[in-house]
C-alpha cells in the first residue's frame, strides 16, 4: 500500500491528538481525592484563593448525568455568600448544567441583609433555569435549627460530594465564607476527607438543616474512622473543654512534642469561653506547652468582658514548673505591622498524649469558634481528625501565621 505525504501528515496529527487526549485527565480518570488540608495565605496573592480553588476543582470534577448513570450530588451549607466569590457559584451552575444535583443552603441573616436582598431573586432565577439547582435560606432571625437567641444563625461552612474526581462520599469542612474578605484579609483553612461514615453523618445533618425544624438542643455527635463530628446547637456541656480535661496528658511522649511534653496550639477568631481557657491553663500547669493565637478582643466590643476574662485566665501564673502559655495577638494590619491579618480559622492542635495514646497528633477544626454562640445558639460543626499528616499541615500554617504577628 502506498502511503502519501498527506497520509503521513494526517496520521501524525491523529497520533499527536490522541496523545494529547491521553495526557489530559478526564473527570472519570482524574486522580482520586486524598485526605488533606488547604490554607489560604492573605499575604501572598497567588495563595489568597487557594481554598476556593480547591473547592472549585472538586466541583468541576463532579460527574453529571449520563446514559449509564445519574448525576452526582453536591450539597453546600454556608454562612455568608457575596458576589465577590461568584466563581464558586458559577462552578455550581456549571455542575447543574451537567446534570449534577446541587443543593445550596444559606443563612438569611448574612446573605439577605439590607441591600443584598437581590441574592434571593438571583438564586430563584437559577432554580428556574436549572432544574437540578435548588437553594434554601434559613428563616430570617434564626438558624435553620438554632433558634433560641435572636442572633442565632447558620454558621456552617461545608461541602458534601457524593462523587468527585473518582472518589465517593467526600467531605470538605472549611472555616472560610464565600466572600473576598475571607480570602484576602483573613487566615482560613479547609479539610478534605474521604470517609463514608462521616459523609453520611454530615448528610443527615444537612437534611435536618434543610427541613428547618428549630431545636435548642440538637447536639448530634458521630464518629467514623479517624474522624469525629459534633453538630450544634447543644443545650448543655462543652465538648472542647471536656475533651481537653479528659483526653489530654502533658508528659510521656517519645516521638512528638518537645522533651516528652505535649504541645497544644490554638488559632481562633472568637475566644470567649472561660471553660476552655481554664482547661488550657490547667494543661499548662500540668506541664503542657500551650500556644494561643487569637484576634484582639477590642475588635468585638459586645464580648470584650468575656475576652478579657479569657486572657486573664491564660495569663495566670503557673504553679508547677515545666509548662508554658504563650499568647499571640492577631488583628488588622497596622502601620507598624502591615503584614498583620485577622485569624478567621478556628482550630486546636494537639501533639502528644491524647486519648490514652502517646505520640498522637490530632486536629479540631470547623466553623465552631470558642464562643458561647457557637455552642448554644448557632448551626455549627466541630470536626476532630486524628492524622499526623493533617496535623503537620496545620502546624505549618500555625507557624506561618505566627511569623506575621
Amino acid at each position: 500500500m502506498r502511503i502519501t505525504h498527506r497520509a503521513v501528515g494526517w496520521l501524525t496529527a491523529l497520533l499527536i491528538t490522541a496523545a494529547a487526549l491521553a495526557a489530559t485527565p478526564a473527570t472519570s480518570a482524574s486522580a482520586k481525592v486524598t485526605d488533606g488540608a488547604t490554607f489560604n495565605d492573605p499575604l501572598v496573592k497567588s495563595k489568597q484563593y487557594a481554598i476556593s480553588k480547591r473547592i472549585r476543582s472538586l466541583i468541576d470534577k463532579t460527574p453529571g448525568k449520563t446514559k449509564k448513570s445519574g448525576g452526582a450530588v453536591i450539597r453546600v451549607a454556608m454562612y455568608v455568600y457575596s458576589s465577590t466569590e461568584q466563581a464558586t457559584v458559577d462552578a455550581l451552575v456549571r455542575a447543574a448544567k451537567r446534570g449534577v444535583t446541587v443543593r445550596l443552603l444559606l443563612d438569611s441573616n448574612n446573605t439577605l441583609e439590607p441591600g443584598w436582598t437581590h441574592y434571593a431573586d438571583y438564586f430563584r432565577a437559577l432554580e428556574r433555569k436549572h432544574r437540578t439547582f435548588r437553594v434554601s435560606f434559613c428563616p430570617v432571625g434564626r438558624g435553620c435549627i438554632g433558634s433560641v437567641h435572636p442572633d442565632s444563625n447558620n454558621h456552617n461552612k461545608f461541602f458534601l460530594f457524593s462523587r468527585t474526581s473518582g472518589s465517593k462520599r467526600v467531605v470538605v469542612q472549611s472555616s472560610a465564607n464565600l466572600n473576598k474578605t475571607n480570602a484576602v484579609s483573613y487566615w482560613n483553612n479547609a479539610v478534605v476527607l474521604v470517609n463514608r461514615g462521616l459523609y453520611n453523618d454530615y448528610l443527615a445533618y444537612f437534611n435536618d438543616l434543610w427541613k428547618q425544624r428549630p431545636s435548642a438542643d440538637y447536639g448530634r455527635v458521630a464518629s467514623s474512622g479517624n474522624a469525629k463530628a459534633w453538630h450544634f446547637p447543644m443545650a448543655a456541656g462543652d465538648p472542647v473543654a471536656e475533651t481537653l480535661a479528659r483526653d489530654v496528658r502533658c508528659t510521656g511522649n517519645t516521638k512528638v512534642g518537645t522533651k516528652g511534653r505535649t504541645i497544644v496550639r490554638v488559632a481562633m477568631k472568637d475566644f470567649y469561653r472561660l471553660e476552655v481557657a481554664q482547661a488550657l491553663w490547667r494543661l499548662a500547669d500540668s506541664g503542657c506547652l500551650v500556644d494561643v493565637a487569637y484576634d484582639e478582643p477590642a475588635t468585638f466590643q459586645p464580648y470584650l468582658g468575656q475576652s478579657e476574662a479569657v486572657v486573664a485566665t491564660l495569663r495566670r501564673p503557673l504553679t508547677k514548673p515545666g509548662g508554658k502559655i504563650r499568647l499571640f495577638l492577631a488583628g488588622p494590619s497596622t502601620k507598624a505591622n502591615p503584614k498583620r491579618r485577622l485569624i478567621h480559622s478556628k482550630y486546636l492542635l494537639i501533639e502528644g498524649h491524647f486519648g490514652g495514646k502517646k505520640n498522637t497528633k490530632v486536629v479540631f477544626t470547623g466553623s465552631h469558634n470558642f464562643s458561647y454562640g457557637s455552642l448554644r445558639d448557632n448551626d455549627e460543626t466541630l470536626l476532630r481528625v486524628r492524622s499526623a499528616k493533617i496535623h503537620d499541615q496545620f502546624r505549618g500554617n500555625f507557624k506561618r501565621m505566627l511569623s506575621t504577628l
